[in-house]
């Protein structure tokens, strides 16, 4: 598991932030603790070298600056990844001076958010959830947030992820007890898919946010509804 600190006495926004944070690792699977934080006092009290892999301060806190708080982090030798929250665009320029990971008016755009969040893809591996799987031969550890979906021809599984395609000789059946339903969709007998992938239900038809198709039986078509409203 790692740790995210959000630094803000704007409550309001700090808990949207946090809605949204929830929302996205929730996705990629990641066991991540989120520490809320009001002043930059309480974040120092808190703070130890390389504890928080991912930083976001406010620029205008109860006790002092965000930017100054920054400044400090950066003083003592952290090179971790720090975000700005601001209720004006005019504080920006003066952040870039530690070299932030992003800058954000507040509320936050969940959008933005995402995007860079995704930039910083490798730096939240650690924490994903995977499953371990024998491909030709070779023990390999699938993290489940790379898969979008599962499919079946024969007694072989196909799973297809974000950048490749790899078969086992497994049953979906039986990797479908392995993954966590939450996340995976049993969508047809032959299709095992990632929620997270699914853009919309087109008829009996699921569209993929990559723009596949993949379909969708008719036992499963209220499931789906339910599921992908």
């Amino acid at each position: 598991m790692i740790e995210i600190g959000i630094c803000s006495g704007d409550r309001d926004n700090r808990e949207k932030l946090i809605l949204a944070l929830t929302d996205w690792f929730g996705s990629v699977n990641a066991q991540v603790a989120l520490c809320r934080m009001e002043q930059g006092q309480e974040l120092l009290a808190e703070y130890a070298p390389g504890r928080f892999a991912f930083l976001f301060i406010d620029t205008e806190l109860a006790d002092g600056s965000g930017l100054d708080l920054a400044l400090q982090l950066r003083a003592g030798g952290d090179n971790g990844q720090i975000a700005f929250l601001a209720g004006d665009e005019r504080a920006a320029l003066a952040c870039y001076k530690v070299h932030p990971a992003g800058f954000f008016l507040k509320p936050v755009d969940e959008a933005l958010l995402r995007d860079m969040l995704q930039w910083y893809w490798a730096l939240f591996i650690p924490a994903m959830d995977s499953i371990t799987v024998t491909v030709a031969r070779i023990p390999r550890k699938l993290h489940l947030a790379d898969i979008l979906y599962i499919s079946v021809c024969g007694r072989t599984s196909h799973i297809h992820m974000r950048r490749e395609t790899v078969a086992i000789n497994r049953s979906l059946n039986d990797l479908e007890k392995e993954l966590p339903a939450q996340t995976f969709f049993r969508a047809h007998r032959g299709y095992l898919v990632n929620t997270a992938y699914v853009a919309a239900i087109q008829e009996k038809q699921l569209l993929m946010k990559n723009g596949e198709r993949l379909p969708l039986s008719e036992e499963r078509l209220p499931a789906a509804r339910t599921r992908f409203p």
